[in-house]
Parts: structure tokens; C-alpha cells; sequence
């Protein structure tokens, strides 16, 4: 499937690719031209459990909602989780120009500098900081670990 491209067997978008860009001066993010559609001009941010940021449709952040709801309800244990992800969030609006702000406590939240990396990831992209994707991500990607499960999965 292309970069961005239209999963037509569940009628939603598979984000993928990376991009590194950087904020402007005034702290806004230009989104990547594959992710534009997918994402639309107004979309949710919001912490990840390694306090990186994912931008995601709206319709996919009432399904997480729900499954929040739903978990929460059942087991006392994901109520900080829950609550977690409501507050650290954000709803964002694309300009013409398709820049967006990130919200300062997000920016603060996940260590966001000026360099940063967008990487498609399924339902979501997950946008970070250029130097916690060096140290933490770009060495796992190309592991000799990650290559091995990548084979035991055919692929």
C-alpha cells in the first residue's frame, strides 16, 4: 500500500512513511503532503505511552473513546490511562497552508525541539523529537532483533 494510502477493506486511511521536518518559529507543523488526506484539516493530538505525540482522525478518536470507556468501566486499573490521554490531547486545526500548532503543554509534554519525525503507524502518525527517534527508534528499526521477527513473519 502506498504511503497514505486508502485502506478500502475498512474504509479508513494506513498511514505510513516517516518524514523529518521541523516546527517554524511560532511552534506549528506543517503536515506531510501523504498524510494530509488521511488526517483531514482537523484532527486530535495526543500523548503516547513514550510521551511522543499521535495525531489521529477524529472518527479514530471516538473509537479509541469507546474502547476507553469500555475499559475503564470493566477494570479500575486504565482509569489514570484514560484520564491520562484526556488530558494530555488536543483538538488542532489545519491553516491553508496546512500548518498547526502543537499546543505548548503537548510540546513540553513530549520534548519537542524544532527537528522532528513524523512516522505513519497504521490508524495514527506519531510525530516526535528528531533526537529521541536517533537515540530510541532509528536503532531498533534496523536491528538485527527487529530483521529476525521480521522473517519469522514471513516478510
Amino acid at each position: 500500500m502506498r504511503k497514505g494510502s486508502k485502506n478500502t477493506r475498512s474504509n479508513n486511511f494506513d498511514f505510513s512513511g516517516q518524514v523529518f521536518h521541523a516546527l517554524d518559529d511560532k511552534y506549528r507543523l506543517v503536515i506531510p503532503q501523504q498524510f494530509r488526506e488521511g488526517l483531514g484539516k482537523t484532527f486530535r493530538v495526543v500523548i503516547s505511552s513514550r510521551d511522543t505525540l499521535y495525531m489521529l482522525p477524529l472518527s479514530e478518536w471516538e473509537k479509541l473513546q469507546e474502547q476507553l470507556s469500555r475499559i475503564e468501566s470493566t477494570d479500575p486499573q486504565y482509569r489514570p490511562v484514560a484520564e491520562r490521554m484526556r488530558a494530555f490531547s488536543a483538538v488542532v486545526e489545519a491553516d491553508k497552508n496546512w500548518r498547526v500548532l502543537i499546543p505548548k503543554e503537548l510540546r513540553e509534554k513530549s520534548k519537542l525541539t524544532k527537528q522532528v519525525v513524523s512516522i505513519g503507524q497504521g490508524n495514527r502518525i506519531e510525530l516526535m523529537d528528531r533526537e529521541f527517534y536517533e537515540r530510541e527508534i532509528a536503532p531498533q528499526l534496523d536491528s538485527e532483533q527487529t530483521k529476525r521477527i521480521q522473517r519469522s513473519i514471513g516478510w
